[in-house]
């Protein structure tokens, strides 16, 4: 068998190969985009899934917000991670939450602080047990400003 037919047999079968195994090897990240946005993760049911939601879709500064959802199961000793960032994606605040045995979650926080310094759309990502079981949603938060009062003395 000549070099030039050898080399063109194993060219075609690297062509194949190559084209098959991307149909099988599917990234979990990419799958992730085509969920609901409040409820990410893997569309498959035999993996856990969570949600997250918030009480209300803007705070002002000073504002309770209260974050809260389910998951699909209930891991004794396994609580849910909540991460705050803000506009620019710098994490502002950091909580772990234990899960019912109704496998309901809640935590309620405060807007604002020192680490609160803009305005903008602000998300919250929330993990359980593994980075497969993960959902995020956003919210506006807004930056009251006092006008200023001159000084008269």
């Amino acid at each position: 068998m000549s070099s030039v037919l050898k080399g063109f047999i194993l060219f075609a079968i690297l062509i194949g190969v190559t084209g098959i195994v991307p149909a099988f090897a599917l990234n979990p990240v990419l799958l992730q985009n085509y969920t609901n946005p409040t409820t990410t993760g893997i569309a498959n049911t035999s993996i856990p899934q969570i949600t997250v939601t918030t009480d209300k879709s803007s705070y002002n500064d000073g504002d309770k917000i209260t974050i809260y959802g389910t998951t699909s199961d209930y891991i004794s000793g396994t609580p849910v991670t909540v991460q705050i960032r803000n506009p620019i994606g710098n994490v502002v605040g950091l909580n772990q939450v234990e899960v019912g045995t109704d496998k309901t979650y809640s935590i309620t926080l405060t807007a604002g602080g020192s680490l609160w310094q803009s305005a903008g759309t602000y998300s919250i990502f929330v993990e359980f047990g593994s980075q497969d079981r993960t959902a995020q949603t956003t919210f506006q938060f807004f930056v009251l400003s006092l006008p200023k009062v001159p000084n008269t003395i």
